[in-house]
Order: structure tokens, then C-alpha cells, then sequence
């Protein structure tokens, strides 16, 4: 049976009542479906999941194939080293069992993702741990109550393994793996053939990056060319970039050429158009002035970017970034965590180039090791997931931030039908009263 969770914190900032009851307000959203909110107004509960120790990353997926989204993580202390998922239950409001552990063998993992391996329809888990060098997989046997993962290693030569990502960087159709590991300063794929279960063969994409090797990668297709690039931060130099991407030629073995971004010593790396132009921006964090910046591509073969500062005042040090239109007005906003007392979404104006307000999502001082966003509760807009500790309690948490926007006209309780309050709005308009 599973255990539902406790609510420890609610912190709900609602629209107007008189918003609320207004026919217009009604009648609008019950025609166009949502509508955007003023950023001020953009309401979240805070949901403590459980306290595992020292939670280093969260990530989202369906890991069950129920249809709902599961939370996966990593977590590790001295002597306690630990991937573990909850399992939704699909419901509103959602809840999430306790914590199953997948692994207990990944020393000092920090990094997780989740992605079919063995393109047998069920999502499987990866990791990188940087105590055993380790780059693993987790085979989902695709039960439902619940699945069981069985790990399968990769390599043990990621020396100081410290990212792990999934995608399919040759194009013949299976899920590759990438790792960025800092001790021996390498960026490195690893080659799924195919078979079942894969075997796979490591390939150096470049073991330049010093003096403290990368940090963060993300793979997409930066240059529009219809193969997936990579892109690393690291703690580098201008001999070393902080920021980079490696171009993918497309060949069937593929080569990647190096093209810096920036030389700003860089500790976390994200893509996504952020000005909606249908080419993909980069997003780069650092732990100078002013190091939460997006960098605009300018579409051309090969792409350049142009460097653009999306908190220029601040001096937060972001262990990672993420992005989604947080208050439905159609622009890409910027989810950060940070390890400066600050969680914090930036609020994009949306213009060309767009400009971006900061909004406290955690009100209280917070050390953050990984956010991630995701529909945790199906209803369609975007919650935060969010590991780290928080000053005035005593453990390391991972917590959710369940975003309450009213998403459909009609379903004023959010339970998925048209209420008839909503019908009533939008008679008396038409017709006039009862």
C-alpha cells in the first residue's frame, strides 16, 4: 500500500475574490482555456517528501508507465550513498509513497537521469558517482507495483564522474549516454549497440577541460542541423572554457568540434529558445557578479551567441537551472537553484530580447543542490521540485512546490470538471439572471 505524504508547509497567493466572480473573468476562461497570471499572483503549496540524506539531485519521469510523473534522486553522506524514486499516485491532489531505493552502491552520486536505455518501452535510470568513477544504468523491468531496477555499469573510468545525460548522439535510433568527470577532466559518450540488453563502447569527446574539469553537460540540437550537440560548464579557464558546446558532424560515428561560449568559470549549463526565435538558446551559471546569463543564437552554420544577463545584480552561485513558462503567459521563464540562500524563478517579459524579474519561490534562506520542473500533479502547468537544505531546519529535504493556477475555465476546485458556478457566470452574461 502506499503511504501518502504529509503537507508541512502551505503558502498559497490566490487572484482577487472579486477577480475571481467576475462574469468576464469566468466567461474568458471558460473560451481560451488558461489564462496567464501576474507573477505576483502565481500560487504554490510547499510538500515535504521525505529526508534523505544529503540529497544531491531530483529529476521527474515516469517510471512506472502509469501516466503519471515519479520523482527520482539522488542522495549521499559518508557512509550512506542512495538512488531512490517516489512513486505517484496519480491523483488530485497527488501524493507520492515513501522512498524506494534503487541503489545503494553509487558512492557519492550526484547526478541522475532517466531515459529508455533499452528501448524496451520502459524508462530505465542512470547515474554518475564520483566516489567509485562509476557511470551505471538501472534496468526497469517494466512492473507496475512498483518496478524494480537491476544496475548495469557503463564504466568505472568517469574518474570523479559527476554528470550523466541520455540521448541518442548518432542517430541510429537507441539512447546513448554521456558523462562529464573532473578529475580526469573528460567529456565522454558511450555507445549503445542496440542489442538486448546493450553493451556499450566508450568514446572521448575531449579531455581538455581544466584545471577542474566539467561540471554540468546538456545535449541538444544546438545548430538546427538534425543532430544532438553537447554542452558543458566547468570551473575553466580561457585556455579551458567555463562554457562550451561540441558540434556534432552527423556522421553515423560522429566527431564533435569544440566552439567556447564563454571563459567565465561556469558551474551549470541549460538550453532552451528563450526568445522564442526556433533556435535553442544557452543558458550558463556562475559564481561571479552577475552569473546567471543566457547566451542568443544567432541561427547561423555554425550558430554564434551573444551574451545577455538574466540576473545582472546578483552575485547567487546556481548549482542548476531549468526552464518553463511558470505563470502561462507564453514566454520561457527560468527556474534556478542556487547556493546563496536564494530559490528563485526569474519572470521573462517575453520581448525581444526578453528581459527577466526575479521572484523568491522559497521565501526562507536555503542552500540548493537540484531543481527540476515538471506536471508532478497532471493538470497541466508546470511544479518545482527542489533538493537542498534549509537554514532553520535541522536536515537536508527534498520538497515539491505544487503550482496552483486555475488551469481550466470551469474547474474553479481543480478537479477536473466544469463546475456550475462557471455555467452560471456565463448564462447570466447572455441571458441575465436567473
Amino acid at each position: 500500500m502506499k503511504r501518502g505524504i504529509i503537507v508541512r508547509k502551505s503558502k498559497v497567493t490566490a487572484v482577487s475574490l472579486a477577480t475571481a466572480l467576475s462574469p468576464l473573468w469566468g466567461i474568458a476562461a471558460w473560451l481560451a482555456g488558461p489564462l496567464p497570471a501576474p507573477a505576483d499572483e502565481v500560487p504554490f503549496t510547499e510538500i515535504e517528501l521525505s529526508a534523505p540524506a544529503g540529497p544531491r539531485d531530483v529529476y521527474a519521469a515516469d517510471l512506472d508507465g502509469d501516466g503519471d510523473i515519479d520523482i527520482l534522486f539522488a542522495s549521499s553522506v559518508p557512509g550512506n550513498h542512495k538512488i531512490g524514486w517516489y512513486q505517484s499516485n496519480g491523483g488530485l491532489p497527488v501524493t507520492f509513497t515513501g522512498e524506494i531505493v534503487i541503489s545503494t552502491t553509487a558512492l557519492d552520486v550526484t547526478s541522475v537521469f532517466a531515459a529508455d536505455v533499452d528501448g524496451d518501452g520502459n524508462t530505465d535510470v542512470l547515474s554518475a558517482s564520483p566516489g567509485d568513477h562509476k557511470i551505471a544504468w538501472y534496468k526497469n523491468d517494466g512492473a507496475l507495483f512498483p518496478p524494480t531496477f537491476t544496475e548495469q555499469v557503463i564504466s568505472t573510468n568517469a574518474l570523479g564522474a559527476r554528470s550523466v545525460f541520455a540521448a541518442d548522439l548518432d542517430g541510429d535510433g537507441d539512447i546513448d549516454v554521456l558523462s562529464a568527470s573532473d578529475i580526469d577532466s573528460k567529456l565522454a559518450w558511450y555507445e549503445n549497440d542496440g542489442e538486448s540488453p546493450p553493451s556499450f563502447t566508450e568514446r572521448v569527446i575531449a579531455t581538455d577541460i581544466i584545471p577542474f574539469g566539467p561540471r554540468s553537460l546538456f545535449a541538444t540540437d544546438l545548430d538546427g542541423d538534425g543532430d544532438i550537440d553537447v554542452l558543458t560548464a566547468s570551473l575553466g579557464t580561457a585556455a579551458a572554457p567555463g562554457t562550451a558546446w561540441y558540434e556534432n558532424d552527423g556522421e553515423s560515428s560522429p566527431n564533435f568540434t569544440k566552439r567556447v561560449i564563454t571563459s567565465t568559470r561556469a558551474i551549470s549549463v541549460y538550453a532552451a529558445d528563450m526568445d522564442r526565435d526556433g533556435h535553442i538558446d544557452i543558458l550558463s551559471g556562475s559564481n561571479s557578479l552577475g552569473g546567471i546569463k543566457w547566451h542568443e543564437n544567432d541561427g547561423d552554420s555554425p550558430p554564434t551567441f551573444t551574451e545577455h544577463p538574466i540576473a545582472p545584480n546578483n552575485d547567487y552561485i546556481p548549482t542548476s537551472m531549468f526552464t518553463m513558462d511558470m505563470d502561462l503567459d507564453g514566454d520561457t521563464d527560468v527556474l534556478v537553484a542556487t547556493l546563496s540562500a536564494h530559490f528563485v524563478w526569474y519572470d521573462s517579459s517575453g520581448g525581444f530580447p526578453p528581459t527577466f524579474i526575479e521572484r523568491d519561490l522559497v521565501s526562507h534562506a536555503s542552500t540548493d543542490e537540484s531543481a527540476f520542473g515538471a506536471d508532478l500533479d497532471g493538470d497541466g502547468d508546470i511544479d518545482v521540485l527542489w533538493a537542498g537544505k534549509v537554514f532553520t531546519e535541522r536536515f537536508a529535504k527534498i520538497k515539491m512546490y505544487i503550482n496552483l493556477l486555475p488551469r481550466t475555465a470551469g474547474d474553479m476546485d481543480r478537479d477536473g470538471d466544469v463546475d456550475l458556478q462557471d455555467y452560471a457566470l456565463f448564462q447570466e452574461v447572455f441571458t441575465g439572471p436567473f
